[in-house]
């Protein structure tokens, strides 16, 4: 049964170092690069003139 729990804490360690590079990684990084892109460059200030009520 330890070698059993054993190799299930190792098993999900790697999965976690993996899912931690993937996110990491030069596609993830581009990703959010154009994701904070989009947002910057979103004017809210036209938004919120035509909802404005006072």
């Amino acid at each position: 049964m330890e070698t059993v729990r054993s190799v299930f804490t190792i098993v999900s360690l790697l999965t976690f170092f993996a899912i931690v590079l993937w996110a990491f990684g030069a596609p993830g990084k581009r990703r959010a690069a154009a994701a904070n892109a989009d947002l910057l460059s979103d004017d809210d200030r036209a938004h919120l003139r035509n909802h404005e009520t006072g």
